[in-house]
C-alpha cells in the first residue's frame, strides 16, 4: 500500500500543532466568500464617533462570546465611547448567558445581540466595524479573522497559532490568556482610531488581492501538480 504522498496545509502555523517531520507538504489558500473579496471603499464613519466592535460566529464560551461582554464592560467603565454587535447562532443556554450578561452589566444601550445573519449581511456588518473581537480558545485557523480583515475590520485575538499567523501577515493585535478582556479594552481605549482605519483599509486590499479565487485556485493547482509528481516518483522507485 502506497503511503501518504503530500499534506496540504492552509497555514505554516499548522506545523506548530502537528508532528510533520518527514511529511512532504504544500501550502494552499482557503476560498473566502466571494462577497468579501469584492472591491470595497472606506467604511462609513460612525455619526456618534463611537468605536465599532463586532464579534461573529457560532457563539459559545470557547469562542470568546462572553469575553466580548467583558471587553465592553471595561470600555464603559473607562468612558470609551463604543457600540458593539454580537452576531451568530447559539444554543439557548449560551444565548441566555450572553443576554443576561449584557443586562446585568447595564450594556443594553451599547451592545446588540443580533443572532444569525446570512453571509452577505454579516460581511456588510464586518465592513462597518473597526475591531473584530475574536478571543477564541478553540480555532486552529479562524476564517472569520481573514474575512474580517478583508472587510476592513482589525482583529483582536487570543494567542492561537492560526490567528497569530494572520495578524503577523496582515495586522491586528494579539492578547494574552491571563486577562484577554482587559488587554483588548486597553488596546481599543489607547489606540488612534483614525490610524486603525487607515491600516485596516490597506490590509483589506492585500487580503483581497492574495485570496482572490483565481490566485487561490492557482496555488491549489500547484499543490495538486506536486502531489501527482510525487506519486509518479513513488511508482518509478517501486518498480
Amino acid at each position: 500500500m502506497v503511503g501518504l504522498v503530500r499534506l496540504a496545509l492552509l497555514s505554516k502555523s499548522q506545523e506548530d500543532e502537528l508532528d510533520l517531520s518527514g511529511v512532504p507538504r504544500s501550502y494552499i489558500r482557503t476560498f473566502l466568500p466571494e462577497a468579501s473579496l469584492a472591491t470595497t471603499g472606506v467604511p462609513p464613519e460612525p455619526k456618534s464617533g463611537d468605536v465599532r466592535l463586532i464579534h461573529a460566529g457560532r457563539l459559545s464560551e470557547e469562542k470568546g462570546s462572553l469575553l466580548l461582554v467583558d471587553v465592553c464592560t471595561r470600555l464603559r467603565d473607562a468612558h470609551v465611547p463604543f457600540q458593539a454587535e454580537i452576531i451568530g447562532s447559539a444554543d439557548p443556554v449560551v444565548w441566555d448567558q450572553i443576554s443576561k450578561s449584557i443586562d446585568d452589566n447595564g450594556l443594553s444601550k451599547h451592545v446588540s445581540l443580533l443572532g444569525y445573519m446570512p453571509v452577505p449581511d454579516l460581511l456588510r456588518h464586518l465592513g462597518h466595524s473597526d475591531f473584530l473581537i475574536h478571543l477564541s480558545r478553540s480555532d486552529s485557523y479562524p476564517l472569520i479573522v481573514l474575512e474580517g480583515i478583508a472587510c476592513s475590520s482589525t482583529p483582536i485575538c487570543l494567542d492561537m497559532p492560526g490567528a497569530r499567523s494572520m495578524i503577523e501577515s496582515y495586522g491586528g493585535h494579539i492578547v494574552g490568556n491571563s486577562d484577554p478582556a482587559g488587554d483588548a479594552a486597553d488596546i481599543i481605549g489607547s489606540i488612534n482610531i483614525a490610524e486603525v482605519r487607515r491600516c485596516a483599509l490597506a490590509a483589506s486590499k492585500l487580503v483581497r488581492s492574495q485570496f482572490n479565487w483565481a490566485s487561490s485556485a492557482e496555488v491549489l493547482d500547484t499543490a495538486l501538480r506536486q502531489c501527482i509528481s510525487d506519486r509518479m516518483a513513488q511508482k518509478m522507485t517501486s518498480r
